[in-house]
């Protein structure tokens, strides 16, 4: 655990401006990650806003993954899943007739 000006007096080098670092480092590494929560509540949310609008260039919010949120609206899936299954026990089972009916001709053309 360290304040936050510590963090940034062991990132940036001396004279530049927290805001303006690039998104990249020094022979292109990437610089660390902090992930900060705050209390329930006002306080907390009025902390990381204050702390959002000085650190602009090193905040981000966090997203919804726009893949799961896509995967969620597709209400065919059931429908398709059901439709598939349906067409492969179909085929499972004119298979199994079609096997079956082949052993018996030959059984009956042997004896």
């Amino acid at each position: 655990m360290m304040t936050t000006s510590a963090f940034l007096g062991a990132q940036c080098p001396p004279g530049a401006e927290p805001g303006r670092l690039p998104a990249v480092g020094p022979a292109g590494h990437w610089r660390p990650v902090v992930l900060v929560r705050a209390a329930p509540g006002p306080a907390g949310h009025t902390a990381l806003a204050r702390y959002s609008r000085r650190y602009s260039g090193l905040t981000s919010r966090p997203a919804t993954p726009t893949a799961l949120v896509n995967f969620g609206e597709s209400v065919n899936f059931p429908l398709l899943f059901g439709i598939a299954l349906s067409l492969f026990g179909a085929a499972t089972m004119m298979h199994l007739l079609l096997v079956s009916l082949a052993r018996r001709a030959y059984r009956d053309r042997a004896c």
